[in-house]
């Protein structure tokens, strides 16, 4: 069932955006595994993207490392099968930038949740000091292979001194072919020539048996030291790799224990980044859904987020939303975002909105977002819708959200509708929650005089014939279907028969909401044109206080250059204190003036106790401990003050 409404809602879409941000295959798996959290579940992850999103925004990298073909390396791992160089490479690189996360999140609440480095330490050390940067063995990694080493080196040393010398000398008298040696069924040849008979061992002839490559015997001796060498060193390796196959072996559940954790952190990390990214919140539990400015992640994916019309709802408290409206004019757009914001908190995600709260939920249900019909077992619509519904009335309970999309609009209307009034019904007795989008009018009445439920529409302008994709709460709404047919050019021929067919008793009812809407929408408009003029005329206020107060510094400044040559000149002439002091109490004066316009720009509209404030007219800043109506109490060190709170200035 769970699938299924993931796939109705859109919201495996919303998955495939987040795995855009993950870095690991074990990330990706943990998305995949998502599943419904219990309430202190959501409570750990929320508080843990959070801390990730506070180590984001200071710019602190987050270590994490994808370790290849990971789910096959821990198999191997936890059966104590053989590894390859690049395998071992990648566990030790992979432990090690494990050991580093948690360095970075030591002091985050994700700490808690992680798996300590002290209990990887020993394989860390162990893989550290047996492997190189390529996950070979180390030549040095016990005293034994460091020994065969050189000895091997020895051997080949004098293999190779031997092999030059007697170069020289077969060729200096004509036995060889060429003036070379290579190797034969691995063993060192040279290419001799065949007439001259040479001593040592065949192994092998040229196509025309002209050329003998013979290995001569002064180097068989030699060349089975270097083998036996080689074999003791081959078998010092083998026990080496079988050592650290068993460490990984007895260790594979701490293995696999920060394999997990690295992939829930990438989880969290790529949920931070999306949230970040798009300005999301995350949805609280309340007795109400209240959403504001909610836009739908796959719309913001698909046509950017200035190019989505938000949603919002006010404090919404009964236990059913019955949405009507135009056709195409966003209803479903609606019921799925009700719906993505359900799943979200179910999830613990995050929302693309500046608020949103909702009721508890434990479970969601969906129906009629797909019609499918069943060809095969002869299923009709209808038939697969009734299944659908029979599960939802059994698996629904108090906590449940279920969105029904236009149910019983694919049968007869009459029996359609007393159908849904009696399944509505009977949910609402088992405490669930019921979201739906219908065009029945008899199901908007019945939402109408139901105490538990609220008519909603689609707003539509009458004006344009067009849907303005506006949520309204609290009243029903019209299809709109002959006019939407006539503005697409439908022959009006058509469109008058249509006109003529409706009874004139919900043909008066439907020209009601016509009208309700045609004046609702030029009152829309109208608001839409005030608020522009306020956000014109607040910025252009903005941009005169800013040029006023510019303007009165810039005189402030002219004022004080005229009183500074005053004052030179006045120094020069003899006899003149009484009008030097004078200009100096001016020139004073000017600068409190000047300060006063500098210090005193921001009244304050909201105070908050225990906040320091600017006081006009002193400019001395103090911090405020007390309101008693239009007076405040500030505290200037020991002093208590009572001044005015229009005389509090922001600092």
């Amino acid at each position: 069932m769970l699938s299924k409404v993931l796939k109705d809602l859109d919201f495996e879409r919303v998955f495939e955006t987040l795995s855009k941000f993950l870095l690991t295959e074990g990330g990706r798996e943990y998305l995949n595994s998502l599943k419904p959290l219990s309430d202190r579940e959501r409570e750990i992850q929320i508080q843990s993207i959070s801390d990730l999103g506070t180590l984001i925004e200071n710019g602190v990298h987050i270590p994490i490392y994808d370790l290849k073909n990971g789910k096959e390396v821990l198999e191997k791992i936890r059966v104590g099968s053989r590894l390859l160089p690049s395998e071992f490479k990648g566990i030790l690189e992979f432990l090690n930038t494990y050991v580093h996360l948690y360095e970075v999140l030591f002091n985050t609440s994700l700490k808690l949740h992680l798996i300590s480095p002290e209990l990887l330490k020993h394989v860390i050390k162990t893989l550290s000091r047996n492997i190189d940067k390529e996950g070979e063995i180390k030549e040095d990694a016990t005293l034994r292979l460091s020994e065969l080493s050189v000895r091997k080196r020895k051997v080949e040393e004098k293999l190779k001194k031997v092999l030059s010398t007697l170069l020289e000398e077969y060729y200096k008298k004509g036995y060889l072919r060429e003036k070379f040696y290579t190797i034969k069924n691995q063993r060192y040849v040279f290419p001799f020539k065949a007439e001259s008979h040479p001593e040592g061992i065949v192994q092998g002839y040229s196509n025309t048996d002209r050329t003998i490559y013979v290995e001569p015997y002064e180097i068989v001796d030699i060349e089975n030291e270097l083998v036996k060498v080689e074999d003791e060193r081959r078998e010092e390796v083998e026990r080496i790799i079988r050592e650290l196959i068993d460490v990984l072996h007895e260790h594979y559940d701490f293995i696999y224990e920060a394999y997990s954790k690295m992939a829930w952190v990438d989880f969290l990390h790529a949920v931070a980044l999306f949230k970040s990214q798009n300005g999301g919140v995350f949805v609280k539990k309340s007795d109400a859904l209240y959403i504001k400015n909610f836009r739908h992640p796959v719309l913001v994916e698909v046509k950017g987020y200035e190019n989505v019309v938000p949603f919002s709802i006010e404090k919404f408290e009964k236990r059913g939303l019955f949405i009507s409206g135009p056709n195409a004019g966003g209803k479903t757009v609606v019921l799925k975002s009700i719906g993505t914001i359900a799943l979200s908190y179910l999830f613990g995600l995050p929302v693309i909105a500046e608020e949103a709260e909702i009721f508890p939920v434990e479970s969601v249900f969906t129906l009629g977002f797909t019609n499918e019909q069943d060809i095969v077992e002869g299923k009709s619509t209808f038939s697969g819708m009734i299944e659908e519904i029979k599960e939802i009335v059994e698996g629904a309970g108090e906590n449940s959200i279920i969105l029904l999309d236009e149910p019983f609009s694919l049968t007869d209307p009459e029996e359609g509708q007393a159908l849904a009034e009696a399944i509505i019904t009977y949910l609402l007795d088992k405490g669930a929650r019921i979201f739906l989008t219908t065009h029945l009018w008899g199901l908007k009445f019945f939402a109408e005089e139901h105490p538990l439920l609220e008519n909603a529409t689609m707003l539509f302008d009458a004006v344009t014939g067009k849907p303005l994709y506006r949520f309204k709460l609290g009243r029903m709404g019209k299809s709109h279907a002959i006019q939407i047919a006539e503005v697409i050019g439908l022959p009006q021929r058509i469109i008058e028969l249509a006109k003529d067919r409706i009874s004139s008793g919900k043909g008066r009812v439907l020209d009601l909401i016509a009208r309700l809407e045609e004046e609702e929408a030029k009152l829309l408009k109208e608001i839409d044109e005030v608020e522009k003029l306020k956000k014109s005329l607040d910025e252009r206020e903005l941009k005169l206080k800013k040029q006023g107060k510019k303007l009165v510094l810039m005189e402030y400044e002219r004022v004080q250059k005229e009183l500074k040559d005053m004052l030179r000149e006045l120094y020069r002439e003899d006899k003149r204190e009484k009008k030097i002091k004078m200009v100096q109490k001016a020139r004073k004066y000017i600068k409190e003036k000047k300060q006063e316009t500098e210090n005193f720009e921001r009244p304050v509209e909201n105070p908050e106790i225990g906040k320091s404030y600017r006081i006009k007219p002193t400019g001395i800043i103090a911090t405020l401990i007390e309101i008693d109506r239009k007076r405040a109490v500030v505290q200037v060190g020991k002093a208590r003050i009572e001044v005015p709170i229009e005389s509090l200035y922001e600092v």
